[in-house]
């Protein structure tokens, strides 16, 4: 959000919705704490690979709507 200027509403892996603007603000704050990766293995119930696909969902101001921007790859520091 802070290098994008882009508020993010929806946060996923595989099909997992790992953040949302529509969960209760104690989950949000839970999960906010954590680092990405962290919040994924938790998520799936195991150590995640050197990469992790994460999709998101933006709010777009311009277009007054959300929409999903391509998928990241995040590394990771896998043994």
């Amino acid at each position: 959000e802070e290098r994008l200027q882009l508020e993010v509403s929806l946060l996923s892996y595989r099909g997992m919705t790992l953040y949302s603007t529509l969960a209760p603000p104690a989950s949000q704050a839970r999960w906010l704490a954590m680092p990405i990766v962290a919040v994924v293995e938790i998520a799936c119930g195991h150590k995640v690979g050197w990469t992790v696909p994460v999709q998101a969902t933006v709010y777009d101001e311009e277009q007054e709507e959300d929409v999903e921007v391509p998928t990241v790859l995040l590394r990771t520091c896998a043994n």
